[in-house]
């Protein structure tokens, strides 16, 4: 049985166990661009923003008649930005969902969920 831990994961309200929660990157930063000038220095300036991207897995009790009761809330949330919220993933932040969802052989009331979560990044004004 499923423990309930602080890996859950909050997406716009609905909340997943998560299991596994691996970071493609960690932190929200910028890539620093290195240009080599003369007499062997360089000179570094700040270049596109890197947002933070996590994925993990999830696990779906669904009845054995509706396999698919599910499949409007996710794409819904696939379908706009949507506030994720975990401990593990640094906090509340807004970002892109996108879902897999198999069904696995020999479990007919279980659909397991790979799902990726990629930081939208307010939008700074600057004049």
């Amino acid at each position: 049985m499923n423990e309930i831990h602080e890996g859950n994961v909050e997406i716009d309200g609905f909340i997943f166990f998560g299991e596994e929660i691996t970071a493609t990157e960690s932190y929200s930063r910028r890539e620093y661009i290195r240009t080599s000038i003369m007499n062997g220095g360089q000179y570094v300036s700040r270049g596109q923003y890197l947002p933070k991207e996590y994925t993990f897995t999830s696990k779906l009790d669904v009845p054995i008649n509706e396999p698919y009761l599910y499949d409007d809330i996710f794409q819904v949330m696939e379908n706009k930005v949507c506030e994720v919220v975990c401990p593990y993933m640094g906090g509340i932040f807004n970002a892109e969902v996108q879902i897999t969802k198999t069904h696995p052989k020999g479990a007919p009331t279980t659909v397991n969920l790979e799902i990726t979560v990629k930081e939208v990044p307010e939008r700074e004004v600057t004049i």
